[in-house]
């Protein structure tokens, strides 16, 4: 049985997450939907014309985490791309039969799964791969309580719609084993 992967967002890592609002607002068009501090990274997610979703991290903490290191190593860019799955286990499995090692694998929360491709075997991209579920009775309402969404221009109008994300791979061969059709 399949997986069932979905595309849910794509990160982009800054040095401050303000730094990427006035494009993802004033020229894209996104409307905030949530976000907060998670650990080593505070996150934001804006939505799109058919619901899509762009995600802006920034590094949390003393330098060594692993926005730093990204940041230190790349800049600016696309840091991750998240897939949802209905069932993680057996996407760890699949990912595993592939070839590929699965880092950061965490199921200890029942309403949050996921795990981690490396981006040296995924060109150069994390991707994550996370099975959600509905969160237990008034974590909504409490879930990072208090912060508030980075000042933004007024949206452009009409959203953008988000299609997805090209990249390319170093052969043909390559390509349909790190994206299968």
């Amino acid at each position: 049985m399949s997986p069932g992967y979905a595309l849910d967002h794509i990160a982009l890592g800054l040095h401050c997450i303000t730094d990427g609002v006035p494009f993802l607002v004033g020229e894209l068009g996104g409307r905030f939907k949530d976000g907060g501090p998670s650990g080593n990274f505070t996150g934001g997610q804006w939505t799109f014309a058919d619901g899509e979703k762009l995600e802006l991290i920034e590094p949390l903490g003393e330098p060594g985490g692993f926005m730093h290191r990204f940041l230190a190593a790349r800049g600016p860019g696309i840091h991750h791309v998240t897939f949802k799955v209905t069932d993680i286990v057996a996407a760890a499995e699949r990912v595993r039969r592939f070839g590929y090692d699965v880092v950061g694998y965490n199921d200890d929360f029942p309403y949050w799964k996921e795990l981690f491709v490396h981006p040296k075997q995924a060109l150069g991209i994390v991707i994550q791969l996370a099975e959600e579920h509905p969160l237990p009775e008034g974590m909504a309402e409490t879930w990072n309580a208090g912060w508030e969404a980075p000042k933004s221009p007024p949206p452009a109008a009409p959203p953008a719609r988000i299609t997805g994300l090209r990249l390319t791979a170093r052969s043909p061969e390559a390509a349909p084993v790190v994206w299968p059709q």
